[in-house]
């Protein structure tokens, strides 16, 4: 009986499989068809996600590369800006100092120290040097090169030498520069005065020497300024007329800055000019 029972289930199971799929059968094919769906559904929300995010991404690089852009033009507009400025501020400046220049200059010729006060403006380079050769003096000639004009600058210089030679410890201009035998030389000098000479053919000599005031040792600063037109040369200290001199052995030539030494210690002397500015005065 126990063995018939099992043939009866079977030939059941047969009979039912072939009379098609049970309602449990079907049910379990929906559901499996659904997960695919909502598997596949799934993926596509999952690549549409990617896909933003890197839209969002390229965006936000699109956003940062725009930001780059912006700032690096801001930027530049501002150099710009500030270059302008700066550029405007210097053209004031060197139309103001020139403008002073020319009111010194009608101030000289009302003197009487210059004929005429007609000519032009220039702003020089500054000058720090130093120079270690007893009693000897350096030349460092400029490109400017007019035979007549008025210069003038704040000098300041020092030794290294507490017990230099200090009528040599100088510093100042030298003019009608042709080269090192033939030119003129102006320098003040730590024992208050100041001095004038001239080389001409390789033959030095001295033009003059006069007391502009104490200055101290072993250092010191004054403002100095020369005149040259034609034969005559004038020389101001801290504003006051210190001395003039004629001579016509020298017509042409450069402009350039001198230091003197009184002394072999260390760097000798120093010298620094400092707001330098030119008048070329124009020919009459």
């Amino acid at each position: 009986m126990v063995r018939a029972r099992l043939v009866l289930i079977v030939i059941l199971s047969l009979i039912a499989g072939a009379c098609g799929p049970s309602a449990a059968d079907l049910q379990a094919t929906e559901d499996a068809q659904a997960s695919v769906i909502a598997g596949t559904q799934e993926a596509i929300d999952a690549r549409a996600t990617s896909v933003q995010g890197t839209q969002d991404a390229a965006d936000q690089e699109a956003t940062g590369i725009a930001g780059t852009a912006t700032k690096k033009a801001e930027s530049t507009q501002a150099a710009r800006e500030t270059q302008t400025e700066r550029t405007a501020v210097a053209a004031q400046m060197a139309t103001k100092s020139a403008s002073s220049m020319a009111d010194l200059m009608e101030q000289l010729r009302g003197d009487g120290y210059i004929t005429s006060a007609g000519g032009s403006y220039e702003a020089l380079p500054s000058f720090d040097e130093s120079w270690a050769q007893l009693n000897w003096y350096q030349v460092y000639p400029l490109e400017a090169d007019p035979a007549d004009f008025v210069l003038r600058a704040d000098a300041s210089w020092e030794s290294a030498s507490r017990t230099a030679n200090w009528f040599a410890s100088g510093c100042g201009i030298v003019f009608r520069y042709k080269d090192i035998d033939n030119h003129y030389v102006v320098f003040l000098s730590l024992d208050g005065y100041v001095t004038m000479l001239r080389s001409k053919g390789g033959v030095f000599g001295e033009m003059g020497r006069r007391y502009f005031g104490e200055v101290g040792t072993p250092a010191g600063q004054a403002s100095i300024m020369v005149t040259a037109e034609a034969q005559r040369f004038i020389i101001f200290v801290n504003g006051e007329k210190v001395m003039e001199r004629e001579d016509f052995g020298l017509t042409e030539g450069s402009l350039g800055y001198t230091l003197v030494s009184g002394t072999n210690k260390d760097f000798g002397t120093r010298c620094q000019l400092q707001n330098v500015e030119l008048w070329r005065l124009a020919s009459n």
